[in-house]
């Protein structure tokens, strides 16, 4: 588990010549995942660079080498001054980069699939958000895994199940809480349990991530669950 304020500013020294300039926000941000008490492995995984936070859960034979293979090659793809994706005019350059790197990693995984015979069913769900202004949120998924917005008691979809790689933006507000969570703990985890614990009495990300985490291996003990909180601000 990890919180902190990610002060993106000051990684401008830090970033190699090739990368994607770092955006100007501070991201206060929880991060968790752990298998079930019956699962043999956790075949989630997640990634934070930057403002950009990724989290893919695996499918069928070595998912735990597909959820990593997704969120590194979403990342490094992300970061790349050109990606390699034609844009799409209806977009602006922050949904056409996002989206472009979850559709690389969604590829990247079936490629590796069909190479190999023995692991042809592997898969992952993948749900990308990233950052360039702290009252706005742009998120890419292909898959089950989600993302929400909690505002007050609600918890509204940013994603919804999906064969294709998909993005959209959606504004946000002062106090709005951005939930990724893998497949495995949206199923365990009603929208108004979410928003609950989400806006419940934990003082802080940390514990707010652990109780998720906690009551969705008691819901569904043989199954896996990752989820990062994020609160954007300047």
């Amino acid at each position: 588990m990890r919180a902190a304020w990610l002060a993106v500013a000051l990684l401008c020294s830090l970033a190699p010549a090739s990368a994607k300039p770092p955006s100007r926000l501070k991201i206060k941000y929880a991060a968790e995942t752990k298998a079930g008490p019956n699962s043999r492995s956790n075949d989630d995984f997640f990634g934070i660079d930057d403002s950009l936070f990724v989290v893919a859960a695996g499918h069928g034979p070595r998912a735990d080498v597909a959820s990593k293979l997704a969120v590194e090659t979403v990342i490094a793809t992300y970061k790349q001054v050109a990606v390699p994706c034609p844009s799409d005019p209806k977009l602006d350059e922050l949904e056409n980069r996002l989206a472009c790197a979850v559709r690389a990693g969604h590829k990247a995984v079936a490629d590796a699939a069909r190479r190999g015979s023995s692991i042809s069913s592997m898969r992952a769900s993948i749900v990308a958000v990233a950052f360039n202004d702290p009252q706005r949120v742009t998120c890419a998924y292909v898959g089950a895994a989600r993302a929400y917005v909690v505002r007050g008691s609600q918890a509204d979809y940013l994603t919804g199940d999906s064969p294709e790689v998909k993005v959209q933006s959606q504004p946000l507000r002062e106090r709005d809480i951005v939930v990724l969570a893998s497949d495995g703990l949206a199923a365990a985890t009603t929208d108004e349990q979410l928003a609950t614990r989400v806006r419940g009495p934990s003082a802080s990300l940390d514990e707010t991530a652990a109780l998720l985490i906690g009551k969705a291996r008691v819901a569904r003990p043989a199954d896996n669950f990752t989820v990062i909180l994020l609160k954007p601000g300047r």
